[in-house]
């Protein structure tokens, strides 16, 4: 676990990992909430793509699948240009 969170990004994680987020807020959260399972939290690629989805299913209602890959990706692109990471999740 990196050495530099706060207690905070524990509460913003716990209510961002509650879902339940209503239409109108949902594509904001999904980025919130993938950039902070890949920078930190640190998921794996197989963690980040099921525990993505299984949060999605929370929504009301989930977003599309394409709207979801595509937020996923943006996400792991970004993770990966600002981490040196050359791994990461992408659907292919």
């Amino acid at each position: 676990m990196p050495e530099n969170l706060k207690l905070s990004d524990f509460d913003e994680s716990k209510t961002l990992a509650k879902g339940g987020i209503k239409q109108g807020g949902r594509h904001i959260a999904a980025v919130q909430y993938a950039n902070n399972l890949l920078f930190k939290v640190g998921v794996s690629d197989n963690t980040f793509k099921y525990e993505m989805e299984r949060w999605n299913k929370t929504l009301d209602p989930p977003l599309d699948e394409k709207e979801l890959t595509r937020i996923m990706n943006d996400a792991n692109k970004y993770f990966k240009s600002k981490s040196g990471e050359k791994n990461g999740w992408s659907k292919r």
